[in-house]
């Protein structure tokens, strides 16, 4: 196995990396990824690397790969990302780290969500930082924007937010169905600007990107 990248516009497949690079995220020209260790199955170290393959540089700390959904994101030479509350080994809330990118500090607790909730998703739009906090009685979107924050939106459970011109999508998991809605929200005033329904699209499946949106159906 190995890494290999494909240029969209002529499709073309080329061998990038001996390296299976997982837990993959980009920062300017520079490729972030962890490498497992194929019998622990853990990631074993991190790394850096230019996108043009050079200078590929181990990192000093392992990149935070979680089993919940969208759970890191860059910002300000920061990288942020949800871990259990290890001040209290009985609560199982995920709480809100950051750490320099460089890693030349230790993780610093950010953020912890009120009582009853957990931070699920985050994303940024290059100057602020948006988070999902769920609840058993639904989810809340914080836009939080340096030290001050506000709640953006609030309505079911909502996952896998990702931002692009303006706006936040999601998947709304509806507590009295089977299926999700794919939701469009305004990050000026947290508005739905449009739903694509669950049992129309397979909404279990989306990605976006300048644009336009890419969903299983």
């Amino acid at each position: 196995m190995a890494t290999y990248r494909m240029d969209t516009r002529t499709e073309e497949i080329e061998y990038f990396s001996q390296d299976v690079m997982t837990n993959m995220f980009i920062v300017d020209e520079w490729i972030y990824f962890n490498v497992y260790d194929e019998e622990t199955r853990e990631a074993s170290a991190s790394y850096r690397m230019h996108s043009d393959g050079t200078d590929r540089t181990k990192l000093p700390y392992i990149i935070p790969a979680y089993n919940i959904c969208d759970n890191l994101c860059y910002l300000d030479g920061y990288i942020y990302y949800f871990d259990w509350d290890n001040s209290n080994p009985d609560d199982e809330r995920h709480v809100l780290y950051r750490r320099l990118i460089s890693g030349e500090d230790q993780p610093v607790l950010e953020w912890e969500p009120e009582q009853g909730n957990k931070f699920s998703s985050i994303c940024t739009d290059g100057q602020n930082l948006y988070i999902v906090s769920e609840s058993a009685d639904g989810a809340r979107i914080y836009k939080q924007s340096g030290s001050e924050s506000e709640i953006l939106w609030t309505g079911d459970p909502l996952i896998d937010i990702s931002y692009d011109g303006g706006y936040l999508w999601g998947r709304e998991c509806l507590l009295e169905k089977d299926y999700d809605n794919l939701l469009r929200i305004s990050v000026e005033g947290g508005e739905i600007k449009s739903t694509f329904i669950g049992d129309e699209y397979n909404n279990e499946y989306f990605n976006i990107a300048e644009g336009t949106v890419y969903i299983v159906h």
